[in-house]
């Protein structure tokens, strides 16, 4: 019998091979050729692993630069690095980065005034990026594009949410194509996400396409027309959603 969920991931660990991708993880703080504990192979490996190692590296920066006492913090910092290395599971370290996080950005809850919500953001990679669960299963970092159609999952995301079971064979909708900014035509394949949280609010039913591994992580239109309108505050690192 055709197993159509082992061809979706045959699929796609294709893609990220033909990329020059393997089961690994972008984006780590570290030299993952050098990853001599569990955890920092575990952190290389999967992507909510690596998205939170991102995060925490862009906010203990951040963080530094205004520290009164930076010598205390980078102290702080190895024995935390120090405790996550003696995890050995995903959960384990997950809850390891997310309690550092919650220690160095302090509170963090979403805002609300009204019909408005307030979301913090993350500084990324030179840009600020919003923490969005997916599916209820797993939190990663997203960029918003006005300019993206929909919403895009890099491959190797989008192989992980399969594996986990968290989008099934019934969620994929088929190839559809996109035209990017120079005007070219991609084809990609898409697939529908059951729920999408960022803050408090929870969209269900959403469309995404699928792209390179090494793309990034992008809330498009079919996430930002549910709104009636959405702004980023820079200077507070706040996104508004009316």
């Amino acid at each position: 019998m055709h197993d159509l969920r082992f061809s979706l991931v045959s699929i796609l660990t294709g893609a990220c091979s033909i990329a020059g991708f393997s089961n690994v993880a972008t984006g780590a703080s570290f030299d993952c050729s050098r990853a001599t504990y569990t955890a920092e192979v575990l952190v290389c490996q999967n992507p909510e692993l690596s998205a939170l190692d991102d995060r925490l590296a862009a906010l203990y920066s951040s963080v530094r630069l205004e520290s009164s006492n930076p010598r205390q913090l980078v102290l702080d910092e190895r024995a935390w690095i120090a405790h996550r290395n003696a995890c050995q599971t995903i959960e384990c370290i997950a809850n390891a980065y997310k309690t550092r996080l919650s220690e160095l950005a302090g509170p963090t809850e979403p805002v609300s005034t009204g019909s408005s919500m307030g979301v913090p953001l993350v500084p990324r990679g030179g840009v600020l990026a919003v923490p969005v669960s997916i599916n209820n299963a797993i939190t990663l970092d997203f960029i918003l594009d006005s300019g993206a159609a929909d919403v895009v999952i890099p491959a190797d995301v989008a192989m992980t949410l399969v594996r986990t079971g968290t989008v099934t064979d019934s969620d994929f909708l088929g190839q559809q194509t996109y035209v990017l900014a120079d005007g070219t035509s991609v084809p990609s394949q898409t697939f529908r996400i059951r729920s999408l949280k960022v803050g408090n609010r929870i969209l269900e039913n959403v469309t995404a396409s699928i792209s390179d591994p090494r793309g990034d992580l992008l809330l498009g239109q079919s996430f930002l027309s549910n709104f009636q309108s959405w702004s980023i505050d820079n200077s507070r690192r706040v996104l508004t959603l009316q």
